[in-house]
């Protein structure tokens, strides 16, 4: 709406700025609140442009920034991260810490899945999802202050 309200004032070069005249009583300030909410009015009764006719777009739905939307160099970068923090979430967890690192983490499966294919208890699920999630956090918390302070990796892992 701000922009619908730029052009109102603009349109034209500017004839409905141009037509403000300090003698009317109003503020330059109060003329342009004033056509702002005009044609803020406007907008909001037309059913054609009303945003309010529009039907919501779930969160899910919404277009993620592809790939290609990054440089070539904030791909690569991006790529090298992932592959180090695999290397270091695969040096620090058993081999049944890594099975529930992919179930959870790299499939989604759901805690449900997870239970019935490994026999475990959803508490157990639940407090390995949350040690996985904060294990892989503080992996990419040194990995980012690392790649900031400079070109060294971190090579310290934790058997989980």
């Amino acid at each position: 709406m701000t922009q619908d309200v730029f052009v109102a004032l603009f349109d034209d070069s500017g004839k409905v700025l141009r037509s403000w005249e300090p003698g009317r009583g109003l503020s330059l300030a109060n003329f342009i609140g004033l056509v702002a909410e005009r044609q803020v009015t406007a907008i909001l009764r037309s059913g054609r442009r009303s945003p309010w006719t529009e039907d919501p777009t779930l969160a899910e739905e919404m277009e993620r920034p592809s790939d290609h939307a990054l440089g070539p160099e904030a791909r690569v970068a991006s790529q090298q991260l992932l592959a180090v923090l695999l290397d270091r979430v695969r040096a620090a967890l058993s081999p049944k810490g890594l099975d529930l690192f992919e179930r959870l983490l790299v499939r989604e499966e759901s805690v449900e899945t997870v239970c019935a294919a490994t026999g475990m208890s959803q508490d157990a699920v639940y407090a390995w999802r949350s040690r996985l999630g904060k294990l892989v956090r503080a992996f990419l918390a040194e990995e980012v202050s690392d790649s900031v302070g400079g070109p060294q990796l971190s090579t310290r892992g934790v058997r989980t």
